[in-house]
This record gives structure tokens, sequence and C-alpha cells, in this order.
């Protein structure tokens, strides 16, 4: 016996059982870690970018509004980002990098026009699954006519 053995007063009976409980704690760490890990796979929603404008409830390609007329559109699809370009100056989907949409953050967003014009309204709902390997991005644009 060990002169550390015989200062801590411990059998070898009971260093083998500290060993097998360390032993079981590693084990038990391993087979939590490795299940926890496999539980993460990251599902990607439907990207869907139906919307409707509140001055007319029924899907269409072409809406007319007047110039200064306030209203809604109001989104009917889904995703995990889904943004609306109104189309007005600096808000064209696709136009240049500089464009800038309006993230929905609620279920409708407002838009107003204030000149006459032909307008692409635009609404982009895009999606990523397993942690960005998989990206899904859906456009649906309809032309207003403002008078």
């Amino acid at each position: 016996m060990s002169v550390r053995k015989m200062l801590l007063g411990i059998s070898q009976k009971q260093i083998n059982s500290l060993k097998i409980m360390k032993f079981s704690k590693l084990f038990i760490y391993i087979l939590l870690l490795s299940g926890l890990t496999a539980c993460f796979d990251e599902t990607m929603l439907e990207s869907n970018p139906a919307f409707v404008l509140s001055i007319n409830q029924a899907e269409a390609s072409e809406y007319t509004c007047y110039a200064g007329e306030l209203f809604y559109v109001i989104k009917k699809g889904d995703g995990e980002f889904v943004t609306l370009y109104s189309g007005s100056s600096g808000k064209v989907w696709g136009d240049s990098v500089a464009a800038v949409g309006e993230l929905f953050t609620k279920d409708s967003l407002p838009v107003t026009y204030s000149t006459e014009g032909i307008y692409n309204l635009t609404v982009v709902a895009s999606s990523t699954g397993k942690f960005g390997a998989d990206f899904d991005q859906k456009v649906k644009t309809v032309k207003v006519t403002v008078l």
C-alpha cells in the first residue's frame, strides 16, 4: 500500500470505485453532448411571399390607386425574413445593392405613392435552414398604377 493511500486511509476497493464513478460521469457527459448535438437539425420555413393590398383584398397582378392614397400591404405568406420593396426611388427590388426594403415586423405595412406613375411593388420571402447551409427565396411582384 502506498504512503498516500495510508495517509488518506483509502482502500484499493474505494480507489477503484472512485475511478468507476469518474468514468461513469465522463461517459454520461459524452452521451448527453452527442445526444444534444444530434437533436439540433434546423428546419427551414417554407418561403411564401403571398400578400394582398387593403385597396383590393383579392390577389391580383395589377392594382390602381391615387397619388397620396394610403393603403396597406397585408402579408399572407410566411418566411424567416419577409421584406417589402415599394418600387419607389431607392426601394426597387433587384435594382441595386443600395435598394432598401422594409422588413415585415407586423402583419401589414403602409404604402403611399406621392407621384403618378407605374411602380413594381415586390415582396421577398427568404428562409435559411441547416444553420445557413440551405437558402430559399421567393419573390412576388405586382404592378401598381398610381393616378
